[in-house]
């Protein structure tokens, strides 16, 4: 069995999620996964650009993304947009969808490739199976429902099937795919020693998204100024958010900067608090490793409903301006509330659902 990923670096955590899901799938059942960028491999332009412009319209104008979030989302709408840009494609999607003939499944995470791209992928397969995982932690937007997925599987909700039956003994909740980095206990003392942080100091954790916004510039200065806090700083790919707090705090003993990383289940193990936007992904990796979060900014109408999650459940807060965030910094690091919050936390330690997905798509695909 051979199954294609619908998904794209397009932010949100889409890629990672799949290849967390692929490995899996991989190691446990032996089955091989492909994972192309659809928009960079599939397309043309304007919408082979799309990965590019995402990152640069939700990072420089996210009331425009807002109100595109708001605008498609009526049903109707959404559909009739998705007729009109069949009108105008082109067939070479076919020469996209030969290079994997071979696959009996496609298991989309992307909300932009479950309409279009599955209805010109019925045009070459036979007997074929759509799957969508949701990785949005409440609101939905229009884009990921499809009427004609086989099976949608949400993290927080009962899974829809195209052909609606009873399935016993469902998870408590399905979670989001993560990593198998976040399957394992770290030691929060060795981690430390690892990356030369004193024991006893509080450890503040600073994610700027895959693309590192530049609101992080602001949050590490006024932290660094105000508080004897120790912050780690994850850029992401903005190398010159990088390079600026590197020449700004060089080699200072109270700080680390990084770029891109991959190990973040280390930086997260021994944090004790994570400052982060409203992504799915993050927040979910934030929450299995059991620390309480401060979000400093979400995209409109696409990270509402992940923040209303955390707020709701009391695993964090929202802090619009710096000055809420260095007093609920305050108030997690040396109040009673750290500890209320990390009780919070336990109720969903097992977000990551990798493990208990895959088993359940795979167990799909067989029946």
């Amino acid at each position: 069995m051979k199954i294609l990923f619908f998904t794209s670096q397009t932010g949100g955590g889409h890629i990672t999620v799949a290849q967390a899901i692929a490995e899996e799938l991989k190691e446990k059942y032996n089955i091989e996964a492909y994972l192309p960028d659809f928009f960079l491999e599939a397309t043309k332009k304007p919408f082979a650009n799309f990965p590019q412009n995402y990152s640069k319209i939700t990072k420089d104008f996210p009331f425009f993304w807002g109100f595109l979030w708001y605008f498609t989302y009526p049903q109707w709408w959404y559909h009739s947009l998705n007729k009109i840009v069949q009108f105008f494609t082109p067939t070479y999607l076919e020469d996209f969808f030969k290079k994997y003939s071979d696959i009996s499944a496609i298991l989309s995470v992307h909300p932009l490739l479950n309409h279009f791209p599955f209805k010109c992928a019925q045009k070459f397969y036979r007997n074929l199976k759509f799957i969508i995982i949701g990785i949005e932690f409440l609101k939905y937007h229009t884009s990921w429902f499809q009427k004609d997925a086989d099976l949608i599987i949400y993290p927080f909700s009962s899974p829809y099937f195209k052909n609606s039956y009873k399935i016993d003994n469902l998870p408590k909740y399905f979670g989001i795919p993560l990593r198998k980095e976040f399957d394992f206990n770290y030691d929060k003392e060795e981690l430390r020693k690892k990356y030369q942080i004193e024991k006893d100091r509080k450890v503040v954790l600073i994610l700027g998204g895959s693309e590192g916004w530049g609101k992080i510039d602001k949050i590490v200065r006024e932290i660094y100024f105000k508080r004897d806090y120790y912050l780690i700083c994850v850029c992401g790919r903005n190398l010159e958010l990088f390079n600026r707090l590197k020449e700004s705090f060089g080699d200072s003993s109270k700080i680390k900067i990084f770029s891109y990383v991959e190990k973040i289940a280390e930086l997260l193990a021994m944090s004790d608090v994570a400052v982060l936007k409203a992504g799915a992904l993050s927040l979910a990796e934030a929450i299995a490793s059991q620390v309480p979060i401060i979000i400093y900014h979400y995209l409109y109408g696409q990270e509402w409903g992940n923040l209303q999650f955390i707020i709701k459940n009391q695993l964090g807060f929202y802090a619009p301006n710096i000055k809420e965030l260095i007093c609920y910094l305050d108030k997690i690091l040396l109040t009673e509330l750290g500890n209320k919050i990390k009780k919070n936390l336990r109720k969903f330690k097992d977000i990551n659902g990798r493990k208990r997905i895959v088993k359940f798509i795979v167990d799909f695909l067989k029946s």
